[in-house]
C-alpha cells in the first residue's frame, strides 16, 4: 500500500484500491495476505487511506478459503464483511463489497 500511494504521488494520481480481507471462519490456521476479518483487524484496513487520502477506497473483497462444502462459512464471513462496510460508511467512507 505504502509503494502504491507513492507511485500515485509521483504520477500524481490517486490509485484505485480494493481491500482484502481472509476469513478464519471455516479454517482457523488460514494465512496468507489480507487483514483478518474474524478478529476485529479489518476495521484497521481505512487506516492508510483515511489517514492520507492517496488512495481510493473502491471496495472490499473477503476469501473464506477453497473447498468450503457448508453454507455457515459464507453467511458469517458475509455478515462480518457487512458490518465492516456499515461501520466504514458511519465514517463517511463508501466502497462497494466484492
Amino acid at each position: 500500500m505504502i509503494l502504491t500511494s507513492e507511485i500515485g504521488e509521483q504520477l500524481k494520481i490517486k490509485p484505485k484500491w480494493l481491500c482484502g480481507f481472509i476469513s478464519t471462519v471455516a479454517l482457523p490456521a488460514v494465512s496468507g495476505s489480507g487483514f483478518k476479518l474474524m478478529n476485529g483487524e479489518a476495521w484497521g484496513c481505512h487506516q492508510p487511506n483515511h489517514d492520507n487520502k492517496k488512495l481510493d477506497l473502491v471496495g472490499l473483497h473477503c476469501h473464506i478459503g477453497t473447498y468450503i462444502m457448508a453454507a455457515w462459512p459464507y453467511h458469517t464471513a458475509a455478515t462480518k464483511l457487512a458490518e465492516l462496510a456499515v461501520r466504514l460508511e458511519k465514517k463517511s467512507i463508501t466502497c462497494k463489497i466484492h
